[in-house]
């Protein structure tokens, strides 16, 4: 069988399939991603991948790395939620909660997990009859949530019984503490549920439309991949999944365990460095539009440059953030000359592309209007960008012509000529590159499209080693269709302090309930058989097939009088698997037999 791998980038929707035992790419397609309906975008996709391969084998799996959840929170484009917080205020320190409703209830426990004020279930009443014609959702919060979760559990299940609409907790994603941070990521969850199952809805009709019915499996930001379920309760996971697909796929394509690869997009660049084969992680949760959150990802950098960056010449040259359609990509070079204009925009309609001077256009829309059909890129701009100075340097094809006439006029106003002005405008991209680059490491993995004509000039530049694989334009989706499942667990082992208590008692705390034990290894050994267990049940909800799990513990001591006083323990349980279908079709190989 074989894996079917989309990624959904800010430029492009890439797929690819590959056999999954090999490793090895058998097809790929591409096709603009259509931002008013990613799915769109990745149905063309898939068309091109079919309509130029043969498919020997029957797809066995799907697996999307999809920038939806990211941007959505970037762009404001979330769903509208209420955010209950139960037993604490929103702090005056606290940036704005992502919540149009944030409301208090009564509710408390101590750091241990012992109630110390009831929750005041009755106080709910008046919030749904309030705020339920005006939310998509809900997100509950407690103080030392994650010590005790029967209040926000009971929260649930009350909302959920009164409105059928999806309740989120803050215990489900984090054993930290960090009431800001959980209840963020608890109401950025409540809004996109609705935006990520319009997206997976949309892609399971256009697979059903190519007649593949095979399970649809989404890539998180840590690198690992979901089921569709999972995805659908818990989208925030998702964030970073870009990027995440990235990191997966430059190892797999270059075997390099540690290095830093780098994702030369169209639109931006991902920076992520490779530590043992896996992406280096945020320990404490990815910082998403600002917000800090109790997201497991991966550490990221990412920019605003591309093969389609803007370049704007001056007494100085300015590369990027924004994005422009090559010049390249059209014949504008008598249109150039003419008028001596170098930047245009470019109306997409079913008809075709429609190519209009900065005058029409500023004569047609108004400024707001303007705005909006540029956000929607129903209209785009069209300037000088890397590409074009690919093209002109003949490394990519194009209307060479036109990239000519552009950079003649820009040399003329700027006193130089054209291949002087080409090579500082060369100077300006690798500038644009390596200031965002910071790495102790030897090896630079260049993937996307451009990656081939940039990536071995800036490891010169950063006295690197380098490496550009095959298929580097398609490295994303390969990513995708090539990830694993991993679920981790923490459970905390607290340690309990009482002044007139007289024997020691260990708090196991589990994201159902709390455990009381009188030793301290009983406490251990039941938290590391309870957090293994619950790793193996997540990773087989998240599609894995006999799940393999690890385990490790931290702790924290501190030291009085030096004598070394135990506070508590963290033990992690990690349980990782190939997705089911990858792994019935490992059991059928003949070499595994």
């Amino acid at each position: 069988m074989y894996s079917l791998g989309i990624d959904t980038g800010g430029t492009n929707t890439d797929s690819v399939l590959v056999d999954p035992l090999t490793k090895q790419l058998v097809g790929y397609g591409k096709a603009p991603t259509t931002h008013y309906n990613l799915a769109v975008g990745i149905e063309n996709s898939i068309s091109d991948l079919l309509s130029s391969t043969e498919l020997k084998k029957p797809i066995g799996m799907v697996s999307l790395s999809t920038t939806l959840a990211t941007n959505s929170i970037v762009e404001a484009k979330a769903r509208e939620v209420c955010l209950i917080l139960i037993g604490h205020p929103p702090r005056k320190e606290w940036d704005e909660l992502p919540a149009k409703f944030v409301r208090v209830i009564g509710g408390k426990f101590d750091e241990l997990g012992r109630e110390e004020e009831p929750l005041d279930i009755d106080a709910l009443d008046p919030i749904l009859e309030e705020v339920d014609a005006h939310v998509e959702g809900y997100a509950a919060s407690g103080y030392f949530g994650v010590r005790n979760p029967s209040h926000e559990q009971r929260v649930k299940e009350y909302i959920q019984s009164r409105t059928g609409k999806p309740v989120v907790c803050g215990h489900e994603f984090t054993a930290q503490l960090g009431l800001y941070e959980r209840s963020v990521t608890a109401a950025l969850n409540a809004g996109l549920i609705p935006v990520i199952n319009e997206l997976l809805d949309s892609v399971k009709q256009s697979l059903a439309r190519f007649g593949i019915s095979a399970p649809l499996y989404v890539v998180k930001g840590d690198g690992a991949i979901v089921s569709e379920a999972v995805a659908r309760e818990h989208p925030i996971e998702t964030v970073y999944s870009g990027p995440a697909a990235s990191a997966v796929g430059g190892f797999h394509l270059t075997g390099r365990r540690d290095a830093l690869v780098m994702d030369i997009g169209g639109t931006t660049t991902d920076v992520v460095e490779l530590v043992d084969g896996m992406p280096k992680v945020i320990p404490d949760g990815a910082i998403v539009g600002g917000l800090k959150t109790r997201v497991r990802a991966i550490d990221a950098i990412t920019f605003g440059f591309g093969g389609d960056s803007l370049i704007e010449v001056g007494d100085t040259i300015k590369v990027g953030p924004e994005r422009a359609v090559p010049l390249k990509e059209f014949e504008l070079a008598e249109l150039i000359r003419r008028t001596g204009a170098v930047s245009f925009y470019v109306r997409r309609s079913a008809e075709g592309n429609e190519v209009l001077t900065n005058d029409v256009v500023g004569c047609t829309y108004s400024r707001d209007e303007l705005s909006q059909m540029l956000r929607r890129r129903r209209i785009e701009r069209v300037a000088l960008t890397p590409s074009d100075i690919l093209c002109h340097r003949g490394l990519l094809d194009g209307n060479v012509e036109s990239v000519r006439a552009a950079l003649e006029v820009m040399a003329e106003r700027t006193g130089t000529d054209v291949e002087q002005l080409t090579e500082r405008i060369e100077g300006a991209i690798m500038d644009a590159l390596s200031r965002n680059v910071r790495y102790r490491g030897e090896w630079i993995v260049g993937i996307g499209a451009p990656a081939p004509q940039f990536v071995p000039a800036l490891a010169t530049t950063l006295n690197k080693h380098h490496v550009v694989p095959e298929h580097c334009e398609v490295a994303n989706a390969f990513g995708a269709a090539v990830c694993s499942i991993m679920e981790s667990v923490d459970i905390v082992v607290s340690r309990l302090w009482e002044m007139e208590q007289e024997e020691e008692q260990y708090i196991v705390h589990t994201p159902t309930e709390t455990l009381v034990y009188e030793k301290l290894l009983d406490a251990i050994h039941a938290a590391v058989d309870i957090a293994k267990q619950l790793a193996i049940e997540r990773a087989i909800r998240a599609g894995a097939a006999s799940p393999e799990v690890k385990t490790e513990r931290r702790d924290h001591v501190v030291m009085i009088d030096n004598t070394r006083f135990f506070l508590r323990s963290v033990i992690t349980a990690k349980a990782t698997g190939k997705a089911a279908p990858l792994a019935v079709e490992k059991l059928r190989d003949p070499k595994n037999v």
